[in-house]
Order: structure tokens, then C-alpha cells, then sequence
């Protein structure tokens, strides 16, 4: 099995103080991957974004919804 390296920046964008967005830049272009909003103390919704699917997944913190996307995102450049 064959491993390929990505390398990419993410910045984590405050839209306001109760949502972000997740901003990616993978060969010299930038995109809003996923859109995070705070729902109460312990509970962020991840809205994934893209061409075919958007889907929502709700984790525990603000950590775990950023690393929620990058995997999505990871997943969608294979």
C-alpha cells in the first residue's frame, strides 16, 4: 500500500464569536471546507462542504469539530 503525503494550511476563520469557518489552502489555492457554529457549551455542528454531499456531524468541542473536517476534507482528495 502506497502512502501519499498532502501538505496543506488550515486556518480557522472566527465568523463570529459563535461560528468559523474552515479555510484550507492546498496548491496555491484557498477553500472554505466546512462551516462550524457553536449549538450550546458542549456541542459544535460541523457542516462539511462540497461539490456532491453536505453533511453535519455535531462533536464535544471546538478541536474535535476542526479535526471533524480536516478528515472529511482529507478524505474527499482521495
Amino acid at each position: 500500500m502506497s502512502k501519499k503525503e498532502r501538505n496543506f494550511e488550515v486556518e480557522l476563520q472566527e465568523k463570529s464569536s459563535s461560528s468559523w469557518s474552515v479555510i484550507v489552502s492546498f496548491k496555491k489555492k484557498s477553500q472554505t471546507v466546512a462551516h462550524i457554529t457553536k449549538l450550546d457549551q458542549q456541542h459544535y455542528e460541523v457542516e462539511q462542504l462540497s461539490n456532491s454531499v453536505t453533511s453535519k456531524v455535531v462533536t464535544a468541542s471546538l478541536e474535535d469539530a476542526l479535526n471533524s473536517a480536516l478528515m472529511q476534507f482529507n478524505l474527499h482528495l482521495h
